[in-house]
């Protein structure tokens, strides 16, 4: 048991640094799916996307009505690469988020990192 979980720690912390997905500049859409696993042997897919934040809440964003939740874990960096928090994040704007989805729930996700990327961009139609 503590050593899965110091396994999923390390997985989590090596996908935040970039130490398993290196410098990954992703077009809006696409993801890479890596496993993680959970504390009950549960494995988690977890992806990474760049997004467009549209709103905040007490404890979570929006992005096209999916609702990401922020935790405790949560690491949020800003347009400059250095550790912010969850009430500094100015919405709307762009950002590589790197999220899970929660077990049972439709259109919930745990957000796992959120490193904002700048205002958002107009897409072309």
């Amino acid at each position: 048991m503590l050593r899965k979980s110091l396994i999923t720690g390390i997985g989590i912390i090596m996908i935040v640094t970039g130490g398993v997905l290196g410098d990954v500049d992703l077009a809006a859409g696409q993801s890479r799916n890596i496993s993680l696993d959970a504390d009950e042997g549960t494995t988690y897919t977890m992806s990474q996307g760049k997004l467009v934040l549209d709103s905040k809440e007490k404890n979570y964003v929006l992005v096209c009505q999916r609702r990401f939740e922020i935790t405790s874990s949560t690491v949020i960096k800003n347009e400059f690469g250095m550790d912010s928090t969850f009430e500094a994040l100015t919405v709307p704007c762009e950002a590589m988020v790197s999220y899970y989805k929660s077990p049972g729930e439709k259109n919930a996700y745990k957000a796992v990192s959120i490193e904002v990327q700048g205002r958002p961009r107009p897409q072309p139609e």
